[in-house]
């Protein structure tokens, strides 16, 4: 199935956050959700969010129009989650 160029788009700012997010939380960064969002310079706006213990909490939202894929961009996001950021952790933590 040929992507489309917004899903394509969607597609590779995600997988570019998600390798300078797994970089920073390797270096144990305070807030290494924020860190990544700055350094690949996405012009929407970062909403904060921890979890109960006050950890910085990652979280993806993609909002694409109804019928326009987001379902399979979803698998393919949660792709690139397994591949980084739960690498070491075995795929544990994740909440969809």
């Amino acid at each position: 199935m040929e992507l489309k160029n917004y899903q394509k788009r969607v597609l590779e700012e995600t997988k570019a956050y998600l390798q300078v997010l797994e970089e920073y939380q390797r270096k144990n960064d305070s807030c290494p959700s924020y860190a990544a969002w700055k350094k690949i310079g996405l012009s929407r706006l970062f909403h904060p969010r921890q979890n109960g213990l006050g950890k910085d909490l990652p979280t993806i939202c993609v909002k694409v129009p109804t019928g326009e894929g987001k379902t399979l961009l979803a698998i393919q996001i949660l792709g690139g989650i397994y591949q980084t950021i739960l690498k070491e952790r075995r795929g544990t933590g994740l909440v969809l």
